[in-house]
């Protein structure tokens, strides 16, 4: 199952506190990007955060890959599904207007 992950560091973490904050980031998403179960990621321009599209098997495991993040950011998971999944709903489900 994949699931897309969105972090933006917390807006307290300021002054003094930025190089923890840059120190867990960075040791973070190193040690994520090597566990070999991101799909995709990249950064948002203007903002302190990202995205990535982790495969994960379960949300247990998924939070076993991610959950040292969250004392510097808020974190935003949404389980993913393809658009043929999309095609075979509305092949099973047609509309009609009744």
């Amino acid at each position: 199952m994949q699931f897309h992950v969105t972090f933006e560091a917390y807006d307290s973490i300021i002054g003094h506190d930025v190089p923890a904050l840059r120190k867990l980031a960075g040791a973070g998403i190193q040690r994520i990007m090597g566990t070999g179960k991101v799909v995709s990621s990249g950064l948002f321009q203007g903002k302190r955060g990202g995205f990535m599209i982790i495969n994960a098997e379960s949300g247990e495991e998924l939070f076993g890959i991610i959950g040292d993040m969250v004392d510097g950011f808020n974190i935003t998971v949404t389980p993913t599904v393809s658009f043929d999944v999309l095609g075979d709903y509305f092949t099973k489900n047609p509309f009609s207007w009744g």
